[in-house]
């Protein structure tokens, strides 16, 4: 069980006792919205660990609306929500870059972590949360300031340094970023985490033109979760800038096989045609 669980889960049984015993329904009430629905809280951190899932964005969508039948007010059903839009709007590239999503999605979703804020100001990961928005929309002074707010209520949480370590990568400060994931490392909390990291880090290397620690990474990245298309399409795309087609037709053949997405089913055939076009030239060459 994670940190951030066993919070949530002392203060959600603590919201019982109070429901229990209190004697004014004003107490009960305030206490309930601090505590959240435990069942939400969780879907958050399982669409952090599989964001592109559609059948894990729908089972999120639907704990969160048991949720907020049991209590409206519940901050973990306007976060989750918040990043179930956030995913529903995702279309591809770099999470962290708006030209990835629906901005009509991103706007909502911002609405919807600003509500679980207020609702509940005194969790780290609701600030993370509207920060790690803030920053898609390419407002870093907000989202540092966010980040440091979430650092201050909880120093061992792993999304602040995280996100801070994004917003350095974004402004082109690889040793800057490099330290905040140094530190993001120390805090893992969750399956997904290493992932994330790695994702990051090989941003870092193709920014300093390092293919050899890149390649490295995206290897890393593949044995960190083989399950997955999308790190076997990351290693194909890479491939394919270095002109090795064998190597990128496989590798896309086996994202396609694991779970074909649009982007891997065309750039296999766009592989292929390249692959064909450069053993013709090959073959031209040789005359």
């Amino acid at each position: 069980m994670t940190r951030e669980t066993r919070r949530g889960r002392q203060t959600y049984h603590a919201c019982s006792t109070l429901v229990l015993l209190a004697l004014s329904g004003v107490a009960v009430a305030a206490a309930c919205v601090r505590a959240g629905d435990a069942n939400a809280e969780r879907a958050y951190y399982e669409l952090d660990g599989d964001l592109l899932s559609r059948a894990t964005l729908a089972k999120a969508l639907a704990t969160v609306e048991r949720a907020r039948q049991a209590n409206p007010r519940d901050p973990w059903a306007y976060a989750t929500q918040s990043y179930a839009v956030l995913a529903g709007g995702y279309q591809i590239g770099d999470r962290y870059s708006l030209k990835s999503y629906d901005p009509a999605a991103v706007d909502r979703a911002l609405g919807l972590a600003k509500r679980a804020v207020e609702l509940d100001p005194s969790t780290s990961l609701f600030h993370a949360h509207l920060a790690r928005i803030q920053l898609i929309k390419g407002d870093y002074e907000t989202a540092f300031e966010e980040l440091t707010t979430a650092h201050d209520l909880d120093p061992d949480s792993f999304y602040p340094w995280y996100l801070l370590g994004i917003i350095a990568e974004k402004r082109r400060n690889r040793a800057e970023a490099e330290l905040y994931f140094l530190e993001a490392d120390l805090r893992k909390s969750q399956p997904s985490h290493a992932g994330s990291l790695n994702t990051r880090r090989q941003n870092l290397a193709r920014m300093a033109g390092d293919l050899a620690a890149e390649e490295r990474l995206l290897k890393e990245g593949i044995e960190l979760d083989p399950k997955s298309p999308y790190g076997y399409g990351n290693y194909a795309t890479f491939l394919m800038r270095q002109k090795r087609y064998d190597e990128a037709v496989k590798n896309w053949e086996t994202a396609v096989r694991l779970g074909p997405y649009r982007h891997a089913l065309d750039q296999l055939e766009k592989t292929k045609q390249l692959k064909r076009s450069q053993g013709e030239a090959d073959k031209r060459d040789s005359r």
